[in-house]
Order: structure tokens, then C-alpha cells, then sequence
């Protein structure tokens, strides 16, 4: 799962940086989510479903996005009793669709 993770954040920096240094690039990346898909599938040597949708934002010096990850199994979010050890300053670690998640407080990693 790691790998997984790991692979995603380098496609999705590779993205990034080209749309940075490309203002061409980057407009066709806002305008039409079809070529940020195709750029996915570039990078990773492979097709993605043909369900799997892409959205690119940019963000400005008033907005700022905070992207939550999709949480995979039978439950949407944490438990009362995951919510609770968190609140106290427990670490929680969730699966989500890229691998596990790890919730932690007072500095402490998972």
C-alpha cells in the first residue's frame, strides 16, 4: 500500500511541477479534466477506470482546498470510539483507497 501511495504522490507532483513551469499546460490541466486524466495514465504506464474522474482546482490567496481521502470497508469515517481515543490524544489509523491513513495527535506518528 505504501508503494501505492508513494506512486500517486510522484504522479501528482510530476503534474504539478510540469503545470508550474507550463502556463499553457496548466490551463489545459483546469479547462478540460480529461487531459489531467490522460497525464495519470502517461505516468503511471497504464489505463485508470473508466469511472475515475479527476478534477484540478487551483487554489488562490483567499481559497484553499482540503482534499479528503475516499475511505474504503464498511464505514464512512471513524467510530465514536476511534473519535474519542483522537480527542484524547491517541493515533487512529484508518484504509483508505490509496492504503492506511494514520490520525495522530500531540506530534506522536503512527
Amino acid at each position: 500500500m505504501a508503494n501505492q501511495i508513494q506512486k500517486r504522490q510522484d504522479v501528482e507532483t510530476q503534474i504539478i511541477a510540469r503545470a508550474l513551469k507550463d502556463d499553457s499546460f496548466k490551463q489545459q490541466l483546469l479547462n478540460n479534466p480529461d487531459v489531467a486524466k490522460a497525464e495519470i495514465e502517461k505516468a503511471l504506464g497504464q489505463k485508470v477506470p473508466s469511472d475515475f474522474k479527476v478534477q484540478v482546482l487551483q487554489e488562490t490567496q483567499n481559497t484553499a482546498y482540503l482534499v479528503l481521502p475516499a475511505v474504503t470497508g464498511d464505514t464512512q469515517g471513524l467510530s465514536d470510539q476511534q473519535l474519542e481515543a483522537v480527542a484524547s490524544g491517541a493515533t487512529v489509523g484508518i484504509s483508505c483507497m490509496f492504503g492506511s491513513i494514520c490520525i495522530a495527535t500531540s506530534g506522536v506518528g503512527c
